[in-house]
Formats: structure tokens, C-alpha cells, sequence
């Protein structure tokens, strides 16, 4: 691979609280990668189920699932003391970098859910090189 390629996004969470009724209500829609309790605090890892796209198409398809929560599931996401979407790229052999921009419009929905953006660049495996 010779650039940088978007592969997905994944959604983290920590609470103080159980967050195993916002993984029941999201359901099949989401792969749940990691879920554990450490040191008092519970923590979850998704990522959207079957869907690749941009990183637009998949934050609105988040959106679309945060915004259908019920009461009780809106208050455990508002609970939540972490709440981070996580841009993955793998990095390119020559790629020689990288520029993600995001509309104003999801910029703005992160910040009234409360939530951050991380990004990560995976570097190649030796698979690939």
C-alpha cells in the first residue's frame, strides 16, 4: 500500500456504571471488541457492524444509534467519563502523510455528545512490507 488508507472508526467508553444496557440496545449494530470492568471502571470498545465508508457516513451512522438511546441509555452515554471516537489509518510505505478534515457539522455533534476524537495511524506489518 503506498498511501494512507482510512479503515474504520471505533467508539470507546468508561463509566463508573455497567454499560451493558447501551451495548443491548445498540445490538447487532455494533462489534463489540472490548468490554471489562478494571479497577472499578468499566470499559468499552466498538466499532460499527459490516459498515465501511468514510469517516463521515460512519460518524452519522453513530450518531443515528446515540440519538435512538432510551431515556436510561442516553443517561449512562451522558455518564459516561470517557467517550472517545477513534479514527484508524493504516500508513502507507510512501505515504508521506495526512490530512483528516471533518465538517463543522460533526464537529459540532462530538461536542454536544460530549465526546473526543482520537486519531491513529497503524504503522505496516511486516506482512505488507
Amino acid at each position: 500500500m503506498e498511501q494512507v488508507e482510512f479503515l474504520n472508526i471505533d467508539l470507546d467508553l468508561e463509566s463508573n456504571s455497567d454499560l451493558s444496557p447501551i451495548i443491548q440496545e445498540f445490538g447487532d449494530n455494533l462489534i463489540v471488541m472490548n468490554n471489562k470492568k478494571e479497577k472499578g471502571i468499566h470499559k468499552v470498545s466498538f466499532e460499527l457492524a459490516g459498515l465501511n465508508g468514510d469517516p463521515d457516513y460512519l460518524f452519522e451512522k453513530y450518531f443515528k444509534l446515540i440519538d435512538a438511546l432510551s431515556e436510561a441509555g442516553r443517561g449512562l452515554w451522558d455518564g459516561c467519563n470517557k467517550k472517545v471516537f477513534d479514527l484508524g489509518f493504516e500508513s502507507g510505505e510512501n505515504s508521506g502523510g495526512l490530512q483528516a478534515e471533518l465538517p463543522q457539522s460533526i464537529v459540532n455533534k462530538l461536542a454536544s455528545l460530549g465526546a473526543t476524537i482520537a486519531i491513529t495511524v497503524y504503522g505496516l506489518s511486516n506482512e505488507n512490507t
